[in-house]
């Protein structure tokens, strides 16, 4: 008989190791199931669970705990979504017969549209990041000049720019090939002003930085960078371009990368596949904004809107 704690320790390194899944992933799951975990303790009174004994109805109590929790609906989607792949995991390993998760309902979301900056705002910012680049050559300001520009110039998440190495970037063909979730490679093409600010950061990374891996961008240690890194320098360069936005984080380059391909006419599908994203459906969202920038435009501009 497999018990709760035993069973999540090896889902989470199948997770790990098999499916590929990203850290934040893998955090989110750990999170949702150490929460889960906990509740069972409490209702059941023992520490040692065996998954037969966990039933849809005591999965119900636990979605009503997270809602008293005052957790967010999206929060409380995230966690249920969790469960379920933990219990799939479980019937595939032949532990139970069938998924008491399977009928968790995820609550509906109201779908808000991503933010994303306007050509002036990114324009600007990248100037200004070049400029204190060049002007000042301090290493690290061109390590930073060169992440911006690659976010969006290709529109990666945040764990594939950590993920990236040296081999992973050609200069001379100007392509990136990135490994996205699963491990599922693709090659997305750099413009002109990223490939110069790669360029500078490859001519001072192994003299300045003294590299201690093949990682791509390193910190002035020699060392990976970490999500925090990468989050606190985006956050940092758009306060001081006094961007106004509800969430200062990198994916912001890159709903920013996506809608302004599209708003440029490129195809949907192409766009998808330079995020990508294995369904089309999860691209359709940029049309959307892409849309409302139009829209907002005409209002802003025609005398009769």
């Amino acid at each position: 008989m497999v018990h709760f704690v035993e069973a999540m320790k090896q889902f989470l390194q199948y997770c790990g190791v098999e499916r590929g899944c990203s850290d934040h992933t893998l955090q989110v799951y750990s999170h949702a199931l150490s929460q889960l975990y906990d509740f069972l303790v409490e209702e059941t009174q023992q520490r040692k669970i065996p998954l037969q004994h966990i039933s849809l109805a005591l999965l119900r109590l636990f979605v009503g705990y997270l809602y008293d929790q005052g957790l967010s609906l999206r929060s409380i989607g995230t966690k249920i979504a969790a469960v379920r792949s933990f219990f799939k995991y479980c019937v595939q390993q032949g532990w139970l017969e069938q998924n008491p998760a399977q009928l968790l309902a995820i609550p509906k979301t109201e779908q808000r549209l991503p933010g994303f900056l306007r050509e002036e705002e990114i324009n600007a910012i990248l100037a200004r990041l070049e400029k204190e680049a060049i002007e000042i050559r301090d290493p690290i300001k061109i390590r930073n000049w060169a992440i911006f520009e690659l976010l969006y110039a290709t529109g990666m998440r945040v764990g594939e720019l950590l993920r990236l190495t040296i081999v992973d970037v050609n200069l001379a063909l100007r392509v990136v090939r990135i490994v996205g979730k699963g491990g599922k490679e693709r090659l997305v093409p750099m413009g002109e002003q990223a490939r110069r600010a790669v360029m500078y950061y490859l001519e001072i990374r192994d003299i300045l930085f003294k590299p201690k891996t093949d990682i791509f961008f390193v910190s002035k240690s020699g060392k990976p960078l970490s999500y925090s890194d990468i989050y606190r320098l985006v956050r940092r360069v758009l306060e001081e371009g006094n961007i106004e936005a509800p969430r200062k984080s990198p994916h912001l380059l890159r709903h920013t990368f996506a809608t302004h391909l599209l708003d440029r006419g490129a195809d949907l599908r192409a766009v998808g596949e330079f995020l990508g994203h294995r369904s089309l459906r999860t691209t359709q969202v940029y049309t959307h904004v892409s849309i409302e920038h139009l829209k907002r435009s005409y209002r802003d501009a025609h005398p009769r809107a």
